[in-house]
């Protein structure tokens, strides 16, 4: 609180001395109070699980055809896809497009494998928007792998 002290004399000063302990105390609740209830933003960020590096000696697994939805990442945002040994058809990332085409085909087969070929036309942001696909209909086996030059013939025809 504040004090004011009286003139011990004639004509002199008078002293003002201002207790700065309450508003130091309540600047010090208020961090505190501040600190303790703010979160601290936690980066996201979606975990893909990379395979161990081999020199090349191992042969991968071999998979029926049926059990695997081969999609492809082209320029323009078109996603050209094909399940087993189907005709290639084309799709796009709205809602009604290629997570219709993932949910139908995980309905038809629970033990499907989705391969994910990004071409070299394609942008970043697509293989990004198909990971998150991937996430959004709980797809548990969904691989990345390059192109081929025999997909890229299946795209001229």
């Amino acid at each position: 609180m504040a004090q004011v002290s009286a003139p011990k004399g004639r004509g002199g000063r008078r002293s003002l001395h201002i207790d700065m302990t309450p508003m130091v105390d309540l600047a010090f609740l208020l961090l505190t109070f501040f600190v303790l209830t703010t979160t601290i933003n936690k980066k996201y960020a979606l975990e893909i699980v990379k395979p161990e590096q081999d020199d090349g000696t191992k042969e991968p697994p071999m998979v029926k055809r049926e059990r695997v939805l081969t999609l492809l990442l082209g320029d323009n945002d078109i996603i050209y896809y094909f399940l087993g040994d189907d005709a290639v058809k084309t799709t796009d990332y709205e809602p009604d497009g290629i997570k219709a085409v993932i949910k139908d085909a995980v309905a038809k087969r629970n033990d499907l494998i989705i391969l994910i070929k990004p071409m070299r036309t394609s942008r970043y942001q697509n293989l990004v928007d198909i990971i998150d696909e991937m996430d959004t209909t709980y797809v548990k086996h969904y691989y990345v792998v390059k192109e081929t030059a025999e997909d890229r013939a299946m795209i001229k025809e």
